[in-house]
């Protein structure tokens, strides 16, 4: 990979110097999880300069944050050699992978404590979402969707057509990909693609798997000529019979906890047919990891760990973020 991103921040902070600014970094969390007593958060890195100097955020530089008794204490770790920001976070048998994404490219690397890394896979193109599905790891690209058993060898299969920032989810059997202009496939072989259209929808955001159903975060008018904000339950077989549900725009994260779903806002649905019902549970969250029965929750600049499941959550742990 290129040192694009670390060039134009050096530049930038050379410029601040130069005006008189006094730059200082802090780290924002991207992204969290957790296997055993280890967690491991993930940040992207904002530099700003001093008055009138506004801020520039350096997409190549957050540093990791691992903890190994459950989220009570943390270290901070130092970046590697690898140019580009942890997008995403996935634990699969016992091993924590992370994805590097940038523009010119992405790599996978493995880690059995958090600490120590090896890559495992790299691509030219710009990787996007990392997730555990089934008996294997999946993620998404630009042109294909890498799937892996064991975390070392991965088969990169074609996606059905050129698609823009795709996103995917994997139900049962049956793989879900789309993109941002509402373009959705399934497939249940990685091979035969079958397009999916349901009624209304504009623009699609993001794709989860709630209890083995597909969801995805829309746009789309229904009833009106004004586009809202919904979540639909994706109906695979028959699409027009995808359920909607009216959400807020700034709900854009569900966590299926083994005490319901969780939703980004702090509220939760214990049914998880009856998402639309839902009950204060906790804070708003940036994101969430879930490991057996503990469920820990990532906010601005602390987390704090619930052990029944997501039910209740233990007092904030404060993060030692820049």
């Amino acid at each position: 990979m290129t040192n694009c991103s670390n060039l134009f921040a050096a530049s930038a902070l050379a410029l601040l110097a130069a005006a008189g600014c006094t730059p200082t970094d802090s780290d924002q969390p991207v992204a969290i999880a957790k296997s055993g007593n280890t967690v491991v958060i993930s940040t992207s890195t904002v530099t700003t300069g001093g008055f009138g100097c506004g801020g520039l955020t350096t997409p190549g530089d957050g540093p990791l944050y691992v903890s190994n008794d459950r989220g009570a204490t943390f270290t901070q770790l130092a970046t590697d050699n690898i140019d580009a920001p942890v997008a995403a976070l996935a634990v699969h048998q016992q091993t924590f992978y992370a994805l590097h994404s940038h523009y010119s490219g992405y790599a996978i690397e493995a880690s059995q404590d958090g600490r120590t890394w090896t890559q495992v896979a790299a691509g030219s193109d710009e990787g996007f979402s990392l997730i555990t599905a089934g008996d294997s790891l999946a993620m998404v690209h630009d042109n294909g969707l890498l799937l892996s058993r064991d975390g070392k060898t991965w088969i990169d299969h074609a996606l059905p057509a050129q698609m823009y920032n795709p996103i995917f989810t994997v139900a049962g059997k049956q793989t879900v990909v789309a993109d941002h202009g509402g373009a959705m496939y399934v497939t249940n072989d990685m091979d035969q693609w079958e397009p999916l259209t349901v009624p209304g929808v504009t623009s699609m955001h993001r794709l989860t798997n709630i209890n083995g159903q597909a969801v995805a975060f829309v746009h789309a008018t229904r009833g009106s000529e004004l586009e809202q904000p919904f979540l639909v339950q994706l109906n695979l077989a028959t699409p027009a019979q995808s359920t909607f549900i009216a959400i807020d725009e700034t709900i854009v994260n569900l966590i299926d906890a083994p005490a319901g779903t969780l939703f980004n806002d702090g509220s939760a649905a214990s049914n998880r047919a009856q998402l639309a019902t839902r009950a204060d549970r906790t804070d708003a969250f940036i994101a969430a990891a879930v490991d057996g029965n503990d469920v820990v929750v990532l906010r601005d600049r602390s987390i704090a760990v619930s052990a029944d499941g997501g039910q209740s959550f233990g007092p904030a742990t404060e993060l030692p973020l820049r």
